[in-house]
């Protein structure tokens, strides 16, 4: 990020934290606030914002808007997934994707039902525990 980008996103979050909907209702509920950032872009800070997602809030905040997008986060890709099972092959009793999923669940704390609803971010944790674990 250059300086200018930097500067116009410390200018943005300052907008935000000053506007209408913060000031009267987020600035003493920090719960829902981070409940707000969590839902529409995955995050529970301003700070983890793009511009954009910036710029939308502060739109937001300032009444300009009335809604904000529903956050949805990528999805594991198919090379992705088939590490994963290929790993999980090379040493579990089980190779079964519900076996994979199990583990996944309780080491991570996330309550997945298949592999294809694993998300990129958690892909990127998950395949370098499993790499270690390989033998």
């Amino acid at each position: 990020m250059t300086q200018k980008q930097a500067n116009y996103a410390k200018a943005l979050k300052r907008q935000i934290h000053l506007s209408s909907r913060y000031i009267h209702y987020f600035k003493d509920d920090r719960e829902a606030y981070e409940e707000l950032l969590t839902k529409h872009f995955g995050v529970t800070s301003s700070t983890k914002l793009k511009i954009d997602e910036l710029v939308m809030l502060r739109d937001y905040m300032n009444h300009e808007t009335e809604e904000l997008p529903i956050y949805e986060p990528e999805k594991a890709t198919e090379p992705q997934l088939s590490l994963m099972r290929l790993i999980w092959s090379r040493y579990a009793q089980d190779v079964s994707d519900k076996a994979l999923i199990a583990f996944i669940n309780h080491n991570f704390t996330k309550k997945y039902v298949q592999p294809a609803e694993i998300s990129l971010t958690d892909a990127q944790k998950i395949i370098p525990v499993l790499k270690k674990m390989d033998p």
